[in-house]
């Protein structure tokens, strides 16, 4: 038969036949390219997110200086809403006091507990309403349609809308509670490094707690 006279020709694998080898070749520098894209991606975003976030910081205070030279611009309707906010804290004081008198604790909480409380709570509002002062008025601007001012400007709406105002009362507030905290655990500096961390983080837990979403 002719064909047990002819050669039976090798059978050529992936690593000897160059066809293959060349398509490998091409894999590979196509799957070397697209780890280059997801890295250099990642880098954007990793970037771009940066970038959002010194805006953001960036707004934040240039509101706060502005809306702090505005109330220098009034002062005696800053210092009245201010002190009249301190003297108001003042009076729960006093009620405080009265209770703790009669009672001698509550559920094992003494007068002290109550006010390392309360201090820490004043402190946490009064921070959150002067840097975003319209944390509580944002239903009624969206109702009376001045929410459309801050959706046409190129800036993140959510930050810009609670930053627009700062409450003056809140001051108040806020230097109460440091007058408050002092009077009770006086220069103590474990204490006050607590006081200034939960004061931060209850500020930050508030201001996510109103983001659409959270």
């Amino acid at each position: 038969m002719r064909t047990a006279d002819k050669k039976q020709r090798p059978i050529m694998t992936g690593k000897e036949n160059p066809g293959v080898k060349k398509q490998q070749n091409r894999n590979a520098v196509k799957q070397e390219n697209r780890n280059a894209m997801l890295r250099e991606n990642r880098n954007l975003v990793g970037q771009n997110s940066k970038n959002a976030v010194n805006l953001h910081l960036r707004l934040i205070w240039d509101y706060f200086r502005t809306n702090l030279a505005s109330a220098m611009e009034y002062r005696v309707s800053f210092l009245t809403q201010a002190v009249g906010m301190a003297i108001n804290d003042v009076f729960f004081l006093f009620f405080w006091w009265m209770v703790f008198q009669q009672s001698g604790n509550l559920g094992g909480y003494g007068f002290r507990d109550v006010m390392s409380i309360w201090a820490l709570s004043a402190s946490t509002f009064g921070l959150l309403h002067i840097v975003f002062g319209n944390v509580r008025r944002l239903n009624a601007i969206v109702q009376s349609g001045e929410l459309d001012i801050f959706l046409l400007q190129p800036r993140d709406p959510f930050i810009h809308v609670h930053t627009a105002r700062m409450n003056f009362s809140a001051w108040g507030d806020f230097v109460y509670a440091f007058i408050l905290f002092f009077a009770i655990s006086g220069w103590n500096p474990g204490r006050w490094l607590l006081f200034l961390i939960f004061t931060i983080a209850g500020f930050q837990s508030a201001g996510l707690s109103r983001r659409p979403g959270h």
